[in-house]
């Protein structure tokens, strides 16, 4: 269903395409399930300009290795149907995974990308998702782009290519979070 998803962005934008006023910056925006997809769109369909994934946890940005919060375990007993079934392989098996999230974050380089967090969301692991950024931001250098430009967690940079935004509170999207996003969207595209 993630990957189902995320090819619905890139048909949103086949349809935006068609508009006369010609070229465009697409977004794609998600929270939890839909910040997991967004991501994956982006990785896939290099016509989306950026991408805020809000919350997007296990199979979105945190790691899955080393990790807290959800399991794998616990994400493929939940929603099978959301993964490939060998996704199931590494149920408890985590850290033998070939591949990590980082690297997922690392095909959309060097696009901006902000990963918005909630300190006790601790099942989306914002701890690994802020981890995954710092492995992805290697790649987004080689680009030539900017990356992740903090090294905590509470740092705010919005203009940085990998932006990294967390706040009180749980799971959810509130109104603290909209400032957050529109003043990473102008730091990234306002100017254009």
């Amino acid at each position: 269903a993630i990957a189902a998803w995320a090819w619905g962005y890139s048909l949103m934008v086949d349809a935006l395409e068609q508009d006369a006023e010609g070229p465009r910056d697409y977004i794609s925006w998600g929270h939890s399930r839909y910040g997991k997809s967004a991501l994956l769109a982006a990785a896939f369909d290099d016509r989306i300009s950026a991408v805020i994934a809000h919350q997007s946890g296990t199979g979105g940005a945190s790691l899955n290795r080393q990790k807290k919060g959800e399991s794998v375990k616990a994400i493929v007993d939940g929603y099978p149907h959301w993964f490939a079934k060998a996704y199931e392989n590494y149920a408890g098996e985590e850290e033998t995974m070939p591949i990590d999230q980082h690297q997922l974050l690392a095909l959309i380089a060097p696009r901006p990308v902000l990963l918005g967090n909630a300190r006790r969301d601790v099942w989306s692991d914002p701890n690994g998702a802020f981890r995954a950024a710092m492995g992805a931001d290697p790649v987004y250098k080689l680009y030539g782009a900017q990356g992740l430009d903090q090294n905590r967690l509470d740092v705010w940079a919005p203009a940085a290519d990998i932006a990294y935004w967390i706040r009180p509170g749980t799971h959810g999207v509130v109104k603290e979070d909209w400032p957050a996003f529109l003043e990473f969207l102008d730091a990234h595209f306002l100017s254009k």
